[in-house]
């Protein structure tokens, strides 16, 4: 027999047990989920083992183990969380001055000197215009410098005539030359 606590009556109670042999009920329950804990807890042991044999691996190989680690981390997160991370890393790195502007970096000023070029194409149309933005790339000593002068040139208001140049500049998505 096993007492038992009946709450009803606030008294203890004698319950049969089945044969004292397999336990039931749940104490079946207790018994399974530790057995199947302790399993479990000696695999994690097996695997944490693993891993450090992996990193020292690594580390015999010459891969830097401190951004293979960082590389595994980064698997383990969803992209979009992974990419909000990311984005916030490089603004604070842009504001503390650790990041080179974009159009300073090899990648950047390749593709500002293509948007350049592909500026200057749309400025063939007018050889005087053309012949002007080429000035300003002259003045200004590279392509990035002048790009935002040969910018506002090519966005004027209305047609003006650039001094110095002779070139008259017909704004995009304009027709006529009076002010608005």
């Amino acid at each position: 027999m096993t007492t038992t606590f009946d709450s009803k009556s606030s008294t203890a109670v004698a319950l049969p047990v089945e044969d004292q042999g397999e336990p039931v009920g749940i104490e079946a329950d207790i018994r399974r989920l530790a057995q199947r804990l302790h399993r479990m807890e000696g695999e994690k042991e097996q695997l944490l083992g693993d891993i450090r044999d992996s990193y020292l691996e690594a580390k015999q190989l010459g891969i830097d183990v401190k951004a293979l680690k960082r590389v595994v981390k980064l698997r383990r997160q969803p992209a979009d969380q992974r990419q909000a991370e990311e984005d916030t890393l490089e603004s604070y790195k842009r504001i503390m001055g650790l990041v080179p502007d974009f159009e300073k970096t090899p990648i950047g000023a390749h593709i500002a000197q293509a948007q350049m070029r592909e500026a200057m194409d749309r400025l063939q149309g007018d050889p005087a215009l053309a012949a002007t933005a080429a000035r300003l790339v002259d003045a200004f000593g590279s392509v990035e410098a002048a790009r935002g002068a040969i910018e506002a040139v090519t966005a004027m208001s209305d047609q003006e005539t650039i001094a110095g140049g002779g070139a008259t500049v017909t704004p995009i998505g304009r027709t006529g030359g009076g002010r608005n």
